[in-house]
């Protein structure tokens, strides 16, 4: 089905409303295990950094008022949660590669190759009858608007395993998400959802697995059949490969702490391979003098050649204030000079990671 990108609401939703909204979305996302990731995109001869995650669009709905007594507790908070989603709130989106969107919540996972203009439904059937989209889908990559792969986690299926059907997959398509396979990696039929990095059409990897023992995998063909990579890799998290061996990595939270295990312990750390990830050593960004001593929140690598790169670090002062900055490379990696986003980035939504709905450039 395509359909027009639905307007945005003339109402913002209550506070109440974006408070539940807020909550729920902290437990998907330690629950599915999504480091939040960068988005990048170069127009002319300019580097365009581009977050694509935010408010989505919708129409406005009923606000579910019966005039009967308002339930309490999580009831009432589910009821708040439902009448945000009624109104096409998109809690998840991407930019896999220039004009390549996708964009998910509870109820769907939407694709859109002309930049926005134009969405289709593509959520693997598994997925969607497993119901609730966002909360088991825990990565997407494609390479074009053919060849789609996504790492799915808590799946309904037919086989019993440890007393539950339950299971991950790596659901894959090669015709624009008409059809779908799905595959679990040797193994892994109980692990944690998948990180994906494909190079092409038929090479790709994946980080299965939960802490404190991930599992690295290797397709050779578009993800048919996956082979176990003996890799000493500790941490998971979204990962992206430039070419058979050299790749690179962010961890996500170890865990969750604080009011309704909202408050993320841990991650944030870059991690870089040069042997096809077998092994992974951990990449030290220098901050500025200001910022030396402070906790620091990395996003993924994006690279546009073997030796141009960017990455967005956050950081977090003595006083609690975030503060943005944007490192690149001109020498693959080997070294990073910093540079600070714009004053106007907002990064107050941000318990963890980094803000995705901001573009701005950097002159080479």
């Amino acid at each position: 089905m395509t359909v027009s990108a639905p307007p945005r609401p003339p109402l913002a939703p209550s506070p109440d409303e974006l408070e539940a909204l807020i909550k729920e979305a902290r437990r998907r996302a330690w629950r599915r295990r999504l480091a939040y990731v960068l988005s990048l995109f170069v127009v002319g001869g300019a580097l365009g950094l581009y977050f694509a995650v935010g408010p989505g669009g919708g129409t406005p709905g009923s606000d579910g008022s019966t005039g009967h007594p308002r339930p309490s507790g999580q009831a009432q908070e589910g009821q708040r949660i439902a009448r945000v989603a009624a109104r096409t709130i998109i809690v998840e989106a991407g930019l896999p590669s220039p004009g390549l969107w996708w964009a998910m919540n509870g109820l769907g996972l939407w694709w859109s190759r002309d930049g926005g203009k134009r969405w289709r439904t593509i959520a693997p059937p598994q997925v969607s009858s497993s119901g609730d989209v966002v909360a088991r889908v825990s990565d997407i990559s494609a390479v074009d608007d053919q060849h789609i792969w996504v790492g799915a986690a808590d799946i309904a299926g037919d086989r019993v395993v440890n007393g539950s059907t339950r299971h991950m997959a790596i659901e894959r398509m090669q015709d624009g998400g008409k059809t779908w396979k799905s595959v679990v990696p040797p193994g892994c039929y109980g692990c944690g959802g998948a990180y994906l990095s494909f190079l092409d059409v038929r090479r790709g990897f994946a980080l299965v697995g939960m802490q404190p023992e991930p599992q690295l995998y290797l397709t050779r063909d578009g993800g048919d059949s996956w082979q176990r990579i003996g890799s000493d890799v500790s941490f998971t998290g979204p990962i992206r490969f430039l070419s058979d061996r050299v790749g690179w990595a962010v961890s996500e939270p170890g865990r969750m702490i604080g009011p309704s295990q909202s408050v993320p312990l841990g991650g944030g750390l870059l991690y870089r391979t040069i042997d096809g990830g077998r092994h992974w050593r951990r990449v030290v960004l220098t901050p500025p003098p200001r910022y030396r001593g402070s906790p620091a929140t990395a996003g993924v690598p994006r690279f546009f050649s073997a030796r141009w790169g960017v990455v967005g670090v956050r950081y977090r002062d003595r006083t609690r204030a975030q503060h943005l900055l944007i490192y690149t490379t001109h020498d693959g990696g080997d070294s990073w000079s910093a540079h600070p986003a714009p004053v106007a980035v907002d990064l107050r939504a941000y318990s963890w990671g980094i803000p995705e709905g901001l573009p701005f450039r950097l002159r080479r």
